[in-house]
C-alpha cells in the first residue's frame, strides 16, 4: 500500500554454534499462550545463532501499466548510496483517424490557449518539504507497448532487445514540485477571465510549451490518421528529476493525459472557451516504463558486503526492489534435533541497529523471509508450513496469514541503546518441528524486502504474467513500492546481544 506519509546471493557456510540458554521460564515476552496447561510439563527457551552475508540482488522487475511509477531520487544517503527514477508514457487520441474539434466550432478568434500534462499522485518515499524540478522531454526512441506475456520493459528501462530509453533534449514542460504540496487545493480556470470552473488535488499539473501544444493541436491530418502515423511523429514522454533532490515520487501512468484549453465558435460570432482531455493513456496502445538506478559507489554499506563466500558480517542491509538482501543460515538446529522436543514458538528476529538517518528514509512497510530451495539452480519457495498454515506451503499464498507469520515491524524501546528501534519477528515453528521431528531438510533463508518475487515451481493464478510472479500484497494493496525503504539490521555476530539477528525457540521436553 502506498501511504501518503512516506515515503543471485553469495551463499555461505559458517561454524556451528549453539549457545545453551535453557532455563524454566516463569514468565516470557513470546506470550503466556505457550505455555502448555499441562501437569509436570516444563517449558524451556533457547536461542539459535545465525549468520548472515549481504549481496545485491540482480533483478529484472517489471511493471504492470497499473503499478505506481517512480519519479524522484535520494541524494543523501550515506549508507545505502543514491537512487535516481525517470517515467517514460505515452498519452494519445483514444482512436484514429481522430480529431480534436469539429470544423464546426473552427473560426474567427477560435484556438488554443493553453494545455497541461497530469499526472495523478499516489504518494511520497523521502523529504515532503523538499521541492522537485520535474522536467518533460520526448523520449529519444519509442517506448514498446507491453506484450500479452509481460511487459517490455525491466525497471532499469531496458526493452527485451537490450534497448535503453533516455530522454530527449526536446524540453516539453517542467514544473517544479515538494511532496507536501500535492494536498493542496488547486483552482482550474478555463480562460484568465472565466470564473473557476473545477478544483483538483494530488495532481502534477505541467503546462506544455506553446511550441509542442500546437503541435498537437493543429490536427495535422497525417500524423493523427492512425497510430503508427501518430508514433513516428512523437515517440512519447520522459518525465525526469532534474537537480538535488532527497524525494521519490508515486504517479499513475493509466490515468496519464492531456488537458487542452481552447476556444471554439458557439454560434454565430460568438466564441466560448472550453477544455477538453483529448489525449489519454490507453493500455491497449500506449507504452509505460520508468528507468530506476541505484549507485552504490559511495555507499558505507561496501564495508560490510561479503567478499569471499563463508564471510558473515555484523550488519544486515536490506533495501527494497531494486536493492539488497540477506542470505541467512540458522545454526544448531541439527543438535537440538537429537533429542525428542515440542516446539511451541519459533522466531526468527531481526533488530533495527539505530534509528533511520537521515530521519525521512523510512524502513520498508515489510520484509519477506523464504527459503532456497535448490542452491545449484537458484530457486526459491516459501516457508514450508509457516507461510500460511491453510495453503500449499511451499508456494506464495493468495493471501499471506501476516497474523500469524509476520513480515510487519514494531517498535521497542532499546535497553542497551535507549533507542526506539524496529524489530521485525518471522513465525518458522512449523517449519523447525518438521526439522526437529521428521528430519526434513534444512535450507538457508533469504531475507528481503521485495516489490514482488519469482517462484519457478510455482503457478500463480491472480495475476495475469508471468504465471510464476506473485505480488507482495496485503489486502490486494502493494506493501513495498519500487525503491521504498530500507533498513540497517544487527547480524548474527554483532557484539550487541540484545540487537543480533537470532532464532528464538519456546519448547518442552519429551
Amino acid at each position: 500500500m502506498i501511504k501518503k506519509s512516506w515515503s543471485g546471493p553469495v551463499l555461505s557456510a559458517f561454524l556451528v554454534v549453539l549457545l545453551f540458554a535453557c532455563a524454566k521460564i516463569d514468565t516470557t515476552t513470546i506470550g503466556t499462550d505457550l505455555i502448555p496447561e499441562v501437569d509436570n510439563v516444563h517449558t524451556f527457551d533457547t536461542v539459535l545463532t545465525v549468520s548472515a552475508s549481504n549481496y545485491i540482488v540482480k533483478d529484472s522487475t517489471r511493471l504492470e501499466y497499473r503499478d505506481a511509477h517512480v519519479v524522484g531520487g535520494i541524494d543523501n544517503d550515506p549508507q545505502f548510496g543514491t537512487t535516481k527514477s525517470s517515467m517514460f508514457f505515452e498519452v494519445k487520441p483514444s482512436s484514429f483517424p481522430a480529431t480534436l474539434v469539429s470544423d464546426s466550432a473552427k473560426g474567427t478568434n477560435a484556438g488554443l490557449d493553453s494545455a497541461v500534462l497530469i499526472l495523478n499522485f499516489l504518494g511520497y518515499h523521502g523529504d515532503s518539504a523538499q521541492p522537485v524540478n520535474f522536467k518533460l522531454y520526448e523520449t529519444s526512441t519509442n517506448i514498446l507497448r507491453d506484450s500479452a506475456v509481460r511487459p517490455s520493459y525491466d525497471i532499469y528501462g531496458k526493452a527485451g532487445d537490450g534497448g535503453q530509453l533516455a530522454a530527449s533534449s526536446r524540453l516539453l514542460g517542467q514544473k517544479t514540485m515538494a511532496a507536501n504540496r500535492f494536498r493542496d487545493t488547486v483552482y482550474i480556470k478555463r480562460g484568465t477571465k472565466d470564473s473557476v470552473y473545477s478544483t483538483a488535488v494530488n495532481q502534477l499539473r505541467i503546462p506544455l510549451t506553446p511550441e509542442i501544444a500546437n503541435y498537437f493541436f493543429k490536427q495535422d491530418t497525417v500524423m493523427y490518421k492512425n497510430d503508427s502515423a501518430f508514433r513516428e511523429h512523437f515517440k512519447g514522454f520522459a518525465l525526469v528529476p532534474e537537480g538535488p533532490t532527497n524525494t521519490i515520487f508515486y504517479f499513475n501512468a493509466y490515468d496519464a493525459k492531456i488537458e487542452f484549453f481552447y476556444r471554439q465558435r458557439a454560434g454565430g460570432d460568438k466564441v466560448d472557451t472550453t477544455s477538453a482531455s483529448m489525449f489519454t493513456f490507453n493500455y491497449s496502445n500506449c507504452g509505460h516504463a520508468i528507468a530506476f538506478n541505484r549507485n552504490y559507489s559511495a555507499a558505507s554499506m561496501n564495508n560490510f558486503m561479503a567478499q569471499t563466500p563463508g564471510d558473515e558480517t555484523p550488519e544486515v542491509y536490506i533495501q527494497t526492489t531494486p536493492g539488497t538482501a540477506a542470505a541467512i543460515t540458522l545454526h544448531g538446529l541439527s543438535d537440538f534435533a537429537k533429542q525428542n522436543r515440542i516446539i511451541h514458538r519459533a522466531d526468527l528476529q531481526a533488530t533495527e541497529l539505530a534509528p533511520a538517518s537521515p530521519s525521512y528514509i523510512m524502513p520498508p512497510v515489510a520484509l519477506y523471509l523464504d527459503i532456497l530451495q535448490d542452491k545449484s539452480k537458484n530457486i526459491y519457495k516459501g516457508i514450508p508450513y509457516d507461510l500460511s498454515p491453510f495453503e500449499k506451503y511451499y508456494c506464495y499464498p493468495s493471501s499471506i496469514n501476516f497474523g500469524y507469520y509476520g513480515a510487519f515491524p514494531t517498535k521497542f524501546k532499546s535497553t542497551s541503546t535507549g533507542d526506539s528501534l524496529h524489530i521485525y519477528k518471522f513465525n518458522i515453528t512449523r517449519y523447525v518441528q518438521s526439522v526437529v521431528t521428521r528430519g526434513e531438510d534444512q535450507y538457508e533463508f533469504r531475507l528481503s524486502s521485495p516489490f514482488y518475487f519469482f517462484y519457478e515451481n510455482c503457478a500463480n493464478t491472480t495475476t495475469a504474467y508471468p504465471t510464476q510472479v506473485f505480488m507482495y500484497q496485503y489486502n490486494n494493496s502493494t506493501l513495498n513500492p519500487i525503491g521504498r525503504g530500507r533498513v540497517r539490521l544487527a547480524g548474527g555476530n554483532h557484539p550487541n546481544q540484545e540487537l543480533k539477528m537470532k532464532v528464538r525457540i519456546v519448547y518442552s521436553k519429551l
